[in-house]
């Protein structure tokens, strides 16, 4: 998963990640991380489109993930 540590990552950095990222997506397209991942490289990049794409594609599969795993769910949503 992309990380973005305390030093604010560049162009070539981005486009590097962007182009990883769309990779992972195509080999595992039911990886919500990774959908994560890339909607916060196009936030970051544009189009704004592709970030909003992105992350609703994220939040159906964190839905699903949620719906198969409810007690997982029950404990991070109690901070554990």
């Amino acid at each position: 998963m992309l990380r973005f540590g305390k030093k604010e990552p560049n162009a070539e950095e981005l486009r590097q990640a962007l182009a990883h990222l769309e990779r992972a997506a195509h080999l595992a397209p039911n990886e919500s991380k990774i959908h994560y991942a890339l909607a916060r490289v196009y936030r970051r990049m544009g189009p704004i489109e592709d970030a909003a794409k992105e992350m609703r594609a994220y939040q159906e599969l964190k839905s699903k993930e949620d719906k198969l795993n409810p007690r997982f769910t029950a404990l991070r949503m109690q901070g554990k």
